[in-house]
């Protein structure tokens, strides 16, 4: 007896918004019925940005990149006690 395949599909949501940079009204399709968080491209004018909540909004350019301030850090260690001899 073979094991019978079920073909389930996911229901797709159209989502209207509209780019937060150059308001191009843009259709997303999901199975989720709100996009709780999520990054995009505009394709008309090529910039990122963020939908939450069904929500675009634009990236904030402290996204992008770190602070100057902040360097990286290098060989950390896993804890923060220093190894006893």
């Amino acid at each position: 007896m073979h094991g019978s395949k079920r073909s389930f599909k996911f229901p797709l949501t159209e989502i209207p918004i509209k780019c937060p940079h150059c308001a191009t009204l843009l259709v997303i399709a999901t199975v989720m019925d709100t996009i709780k968080f999520g990054q995009r491209t505009c394709p008309a004018c090529r910039k990122r940005f963020i939908i939450e909540h069904n929500v675009p909004r634009k990236l904030d350019d402290s996204l992008k990149k770190p602070n100057a301030s902040v360097k990286p850090v290098r060989n950390a260690r896993k804890s923060g006690f220093a190894k006893q001899k």
